[in-house]
């Protein structure tokens, strides 16, 4: 980030684009700000320099940048004329173009202000930065990594790294006015470039992890590309697994000797507090119930309830009722739209260690943008219920084997999906509803319920673009798991409810049926034609996707519950 602010007295209150004194050009450009805001992009270092003399001496006078010639006396493009606007108070410009399409610009004062002038550095996206970055491991992820290791009985520890941003080093040229209290009284003009990196700077988290994978390459962990806050370790027969959610760490592996080592060797590079087992993480707490743990989100939920108003509220025993038709506007407007929001997008939080309320959670989402009173009347259904079972989260076995399940509507013994989907379940735009449950064995690791993108012709389509979103996720996790070094060796079976989803998956003959739907769909059968999936039938009464589709009667939601592995604590 390259600033620049000048004030009354003629003061330089910011920085230059370039090297420094080494005159060396760059194209990083500068800002200056003087009641007026704006953005100098792609001036050169001598150029800015001018302009920083022509600030600090105040005279009437001509500034050529860019060049010396006759003018053509031409405005340049509106862009050139939008730099303009951020030059200060009482200072008049005029932009003159060159024959060879190079601008000079003319500058003077007319007069000084009066007043102490306040500045501030302006930060632009898509100028001072591209993108933000937040270095975090997917949800998925973690919960992948924790059934592996309860599986092999490895151990879990837990790091914390100290004031982790400030361990970055910055690529970029950025500047620092100096604090106050420590200004230099011999320069008190200067500025200080930062080598490392600050918190606020949005560079800092990308600095950060750019710091840490460098050093974790060097411990020879290699950065997994399903997942880029994964480092897998692997050398002879010593596998180990490092989940990276900004400075909170997770280790796990086969060798505990060689996880010793590993903490040591960090914390030579990094003040590393050394947690020990792994109980607290984002949020969740790990619990050790006999040779399985439990991760459950109670102080989470019991924070939720208190600031929603709702801890003395009475528990009810599902999270949405059955005869819930929520559309919108179907009640007056709720005089809390910003309340509703937090609550919400607490609640999606939640949905880390409890898929139980998935689905109710992903309904009162779809209506942030104008809540009425009854969607909130179902937030606080919700609420409710997990007073109710504020006690309970989501269970990892450690009896369980590395195969995978997905059930798009689905029983389950090794890898295994289960899909479904509602169709035109939603009342205003008559879009689907698709959800899956995928396990490793017995332990959930993936789960969604989202409504579709597209409107589905038939209930056949809409479980077909179900079908079509958990082969997406399931080819992720095996690529996951071959990164992992856990070998597969069955083939993924998806479990459906639908005959006619499950014979067009591998029946390539229904052309008429199936022509209106997206050619993206059909590499479900190119799974299947390869045997690298199998698609089989369930019946309804045992698709366990089924309580994430719809609303569903308290007694059978809470049996697909035990099935997702949503368990009480020890």
């Amino acid at each position: 980030m390259v600033t620049a602010s000048s004030t009354v007295d003629g003061g330089w209150r910011g920085t230059i684009g370039g090297d420094g004194d080494s005159g060396t050009r760059s194209e990083a450009g500068g800002s200056v700000a003087g009641g007026v805001g704006g953005r100098w992009v792609g001036f050169s270092y001598e150029e800015v320099f001018c302009l920083k003399m022509f600030l600090e001496n105040k005279q009437p006078q001509k500034l050529f940048l860019q060049g010396f010639g006759p003018p053509l006396l031409q405005k340049k493009s509106a862009d050139v004329v939008r730099r303009l606007q951020m030059l200060p108070p009482h200072c008049q410009s005029k932009a003159h173009e060159l024959p060879d399409s190079r601008i000079f610009l003319e500058l003077q004062y007319e007069s000084h202000p009066p007043h102490h002038i306040r500045l501030q550095q302006l930060v632009v996206p898509r100028i001072d930065y591209a993108d933000t970055f937040s270095p975090v491991v997917k949800a998925t992820t973690i919960r992948l990594v924790l059934s592996l290791a309860v599986t092999q009985q490895w151990p879990l520890r837990q790091l914390d790294i100290q004031n982790a941003f400030l361990h970055g080093d910055l690529q970029e040229t950025v500047y620092l006015q100096q604090p106050p209290g420590f200004v230099d009284p011999a320069k008190p003009d200067h500025v200080c470039l930062l080598h490392k990196s600050l918190y606020g700077l949005k560079q800092a988290p990308r600095a950060w992890f750019h710091q840490l994978s460098t050093t974790l390459h060097k411990l020879g962990f290699q950065g997994s590309k399903t997942d880029p806050y994964l480092f897998v370790y692997s050398s002879g027969g010593t596998l180990l697994y490092m989940l990276v959610y900004v400075d909170d760490i997770v280790l796990t592996g086969n060798n505990p000797q060689v996880i010793d080592t590993v903490v040591q060797q960090l914390g030579h590079s990094f003040p590393v507090q050394d947690m020990g087992r792994l109980s607290y993480f984002l949020g969740v707490e790990v619990l050790q119930k006999g040779p399985d743990i439990l991760l459950s989100q109670q102080k989470y939920i019991l924070e939720l309830l208190q600031k929603a108003g709702l801890t003395d509220s009475k528990p009810l025993s599902s999270p949405i009722s059955t005869s819930a038709n929520l559309a919108l506007g179907d009640s007056p407007p709720f005089d809390n739209p910003a309340r509703y929001r937090q609550v919400v997008g607490a609640l999606q939080y939640a949905t880390l260690s409890r898929p139980d309320i998935s689905y109710a959670v992903n309904k009162v989402c779809q209506f942030m943008h104008f809540p009425t009173t009854n969607h909130w009347s179902t937030v606080k259904r919700i609420l409710r219920y997990l007073k109710g079972t504020i006690s309970y989260g989501l269970l990892v076995q450690q009896n369980s084997s590395p195969v995978l399940h997905a059930y798009a509507d689905a029983t389950f013994n090794t890898l295994t999906a289960f899909s479904d989907a509602d169709w035109a379940g939603c009342p205003d735009d008559r879009r689907s509803t698709g959800g899956y449950a995928i396990y490793l064995e017995t332990n959930l690791v993936s789960w969604s319920a989202r409504k579709q993108k597209t409107v589905s012709r038939s209930s056949t389509e809409s479980e077909y673009k179900a079908l079509a979103d958990v082969v997406v996720e399931l080819t992720w996790l095996q690529t996951l798991l071959q990164e992992l070094h856990v070998p597969i060796q069955t083939v993924p079976t998806l479990w459906c409810d639908n005959l006619g989803a499950t014979y067009l998956s591998a029946n390539p003959v229904f052309h008429a049926r199936t022509k209106h739907v997206e050619v993206d769909f059909h590499f479900v059968r190119e799974k299947v034609a390869k045997h690298q999936l199998s698609v089989q039938f369930i019946s309804t009464d045992d698709q366990i996707a089924d309580v994430f589709t719809k609303p569903l009667p308290s007694q059978r939601f809470l049996n697909l519950r035990s099935k997702l592995r949503v368990a009480s604590r020890p």
